[in-house]
């Protein structure tokens, strides 16, 4: 009798089909839809929580640039990817970038003492 019944349980712990939320399995169209994958989604998500350090520090793993990349000369294909627009407007990213310009760029690492050479700068040398 218990083996009929749960067959019929479609709601708490004892149910019988439990999903599974797999999000960080695919990435978000905005993600998927930028050309460096920056995870707007989370950049948003830690905006929203004040954690703006932590956001910037997100995005300079994808990108060196990201007031002027990001903010300034992007097409945003991560707003035209945003499935937000479906509903009422998609995420301002570009907003989001050009915010990073008032944020204190990260601290530099100490100098290793080794040295670079650039070969064939054009006219940057």
């Amino acid at each position: 009798m218990v083996h009929l019944m749960l067959q019929h349980i479609t709601t708490g712990k004892d149910r019988r089909n439990k999903p599974v939320w797999a999000n960080e399995k695919y990435a978000p169209p905005c993600a998927y839809a930028c050309p460096t994958h920056i995870p707007s989604h989370k950049r948003a998500s830690l905006i929203r929580q004040g954690k703006l350090h932590e956001a910037l520090e997100l995005v300079l793993q994808y990108s060196p640039l990201p007031a002027t990349v990001c903010g300034q000369i992007c097409p945003n294909l991560c707003m035209q990817g945003c499935t937000r627009g479906q509903l009422d407007k998609p995420l301002s990213i570009d907003k989001y970038g050009r915010l990073a310009i008032d944020l204190p760029a990260p601290k530099t690492e100490k100098p290793s003492g080794h040295t670079i050479a650039v070969i064939g700068g054009g006219p940057g040398d």
